[in-house]
């Protein structure tokens, strides 16, 4: 399939005082094998040098954006990030996490190849310390289906890094809440 075939991903990466992370996120976003990517960081009203870097990264890939907002805390940089996306797939990340390099590329194939009406599919994740080493611990699911019940009890899920969403289901719920 060429990139045009390919459905585009929008990344969304909330950044507050970032820039300890914010090179080895991105550059693990750069770095994934599906090609389709529009990368959106949105700084929320950083102190430090995070929208510096970000310009850097600018500068050598024209997928990135960054958008700049007073701090109003990670959904309504979410949303910010969501509502300037022009992706049918919305993919959260934390700017303090990576991804191995074929994440969106399995995510979207597992999305593509599912009914219309899932509205998120998720991958199991591993928290790893400053420098990058596995901490041991492990974030994995079996759950599948209509699981929503299930994720109001218990967010097995972990983290918002490991999802890949419709866009269209961020409209239908109104995006992140704020509150």
């Amino acid at each position: 399939m060429e990139n045009q075939d390919k459905p585009l991903v929008s990344v969304i990466i909330p950044a507050y005082n970032a820039q300890a992370f914010i090179a080895k996120t991105l550059e693990s976003v750069i770095a994934q094998t599906y090609p389709n990517l529009e990368i959106l960081v949105v700084d929320d009203g950083s102190q430090d040098l995070t929208p510096q870097i970000v310009q850097n990264y600018i500068e050598q890939d024209s997928r990135i954006h960054l958008f700049r907002q007073s701090n109003a805390g990670v959904a309504a940089a979410r949303n910010l990030g969501i509502q300037k996306s022009q992706g049918e797939f919305i993919a959260p990340l934390d700017s303090d996490d990576i991804w191995y390099p074929t994440n969106i590329e399995k995510q979207v194939h597992c999305i593509l190849s599912s009914k219309q009406d899932v509205g998120v599919i998720y991958s199991w994740s591993i928290d790893i310390d400053e420098f990058g080493q596995p901490t041991g611990n492990t974030r994995a699911s079996m759950l599948q289906g209509r699981v929503f019940n299930i994720l109001l009890l218990h967010d097995f899920l972990a983290n918002a890094s490991c999802t890949l969403i419709r866009c269209s289901c961020l409209e239908d719920v109104g995006g992140y809440s704020c509150e």
